[in-house]
């Protein structure tokens, strides 16, 4: 079926590039172009980040390993991006913490414009 010789990863490629193709060609470019920006309101084409590496050791692949087998990531890959993103979050928290600390110290409101809504009078209930 191959005229040339070419690796597994390469005809799957092949492969998949194919089936792509196939379904541009089946759904039309125009609906395609919707739904592409339906989830990329970017309007531009997200690239990969950049690759190092990295040296663990055997107890923190182990535990890479286990998120992959246990069903949590796809890949060890998606297992370090999904850890990098919790520490995102952590930094982000901590620098939300500093601030609500700060306004505390200089007793400032944190919502002013939530200010007096406890003190509303509110209706009876009966």
């Amino acid at each position: 079926m191959w005229a040339v010789a070419c690796s597994a990863p390469q005809r799957r490629l092949v492969q998949h590039r194919a089936r792509l193709c196939r379904f541009i060609a089946s759904v039309g470019e125009d609906t395609l172009q919707c739904a592409y920006h339906l989830v990329d309101t970017t309007g531009s084409l997200v690239a990969m980040g950049m690759q190092i590496a990295i040296r663990l050791g055997d107890s923190e692949v182990a535990a890479l390993d286990a998120e992959v087998n246990e069903g949590r990531a796809a890949s060890r890959s998606e297992a370090v991006r999904r850890a990098i993103a919790r520490l995102q979050r952590e930094q982000r928290y901590r620098e939300e913490d500093a601030t609500l600390e700060e306004l505390a110290r200089r007793r400032e409101p944190v919502y002013p414009d939530l200010d007096g809504v406890l003190d509303a009078t509110r209706p009876p209930l009966d």
